[in-house]
């Protein structure tokens, strides 16, 4: 029976209602005559998008609201409409918008990331690099495996490290928050080896310190105090039962943040 060790580096999960800046607008509008006001050209405040919502008849999206959890639209009979979600479900990259993908991708350097999360991750592409990297906007985490490790198989959000050791995997999932991890041992034979007795994940940060005492597991604050990252308690189970439920963490998002960016928690 394959045995599972599980671990997760999860930055703190932000939702909010707080608006987000945009640095650009988008929308274009096709020039009218008449004695018609000007056309709102680019679309960026309510104003901006009641203007336009008057003159299509049409719903209109304003920018400058959307926050990863809500999108607020004006109407042309002057009120507003918010959809709402209760988890993140888009991010902003490069000054535009787009939906949460968690799928991984190699990139130009050789790293292993995801398309598109709240943090910047970047998972090891092979080698004695470290097997993930999560950027914050006021510090970084670095994991590090106990072996050196193969070019990894992508499968979706998911990268596969495969034998490290004789019959044992490194998976790694990236998440919309952060990566979690296992270590797959795939045959009661690979369990005998004597380096599984004692394995370690060695962790650095940059400009965050841990808090090891906290209950439901370690976690990283920033230079002003604040919660920044969770890393649940590492937990093994028998794959031929249920896993385990991973621990979560539950906290708010600074009112004063923009929730856009990588890591703003």
């Amino acid at each position: 029976m394959a045995r599972g060790a599980r671990g997760s580096v999860r930055p703190v999960a932000v939702l909010g209602t707080v608006a987000a800046l945009v640095a650009s607008g988008g929308i274009a509008v096709i020039p009218t005559s008449g004695a018609q006001a000007a056309p709102i050209r680019v679309i960026r405040t309510e104003a901006d998008a009641a203007a336009k919502a008057a003159q299509t008849g049409e719903a209109v999206e304003i920018p400058d609201q959307t926050t990863p959890t809500t999108q607020t639209f004006a109407n042309p009979d002057g009120s507003l409409t918010a959809k709402l979600s209760n988890a993140p479900v888009r991010v902003r990259r490069d000054g535009a918008w787009r939906d949460i993908d968690p799928t991984l991708e190699f990139r130009a350097d050789g790293s292993v990331g995801p398309k598109a999360t709240l943090s910047d991750v970047s998972l090891s592409g092979g080698g004695v690099s470290a097997l993930a990297k999560v950027g914050l906007s006021k510090g970084s985490l670095q994991l590090k495996a106990p072996w050196n490790l193969p070019r990894p198989t992508l499968d979706g959000a998911k990268a596969t490290y495969a034998d490290v050791q004789p019959g044992v995997d490194i998976v790694v999932e990236a998440t919309t928050e952060g990566v979690s991890y296992n270590l797959v041992v795939k045959s009661r034979e690979a369990a005998t080896n004597p380096t599984l007795r004692s394995i370690h994940f060695p962790v650095s940060a940059s400009g965050l310190s841990i808090r090891a005492n906290r209950p439901g597991g370690p976690a990283y604050v920033d230079k002003d105090g604040r919660l920044a990252v969770t890393a649940g308690d590492g937990v093994m189970w028998d794959s031929s039962q249920s896993a385990p439920q991973q621990k979560t963490a539950t906290c708010q998002r600074r009112s004063n943040s923009d929730p856009s960016g990588p890591g703003e928690c």
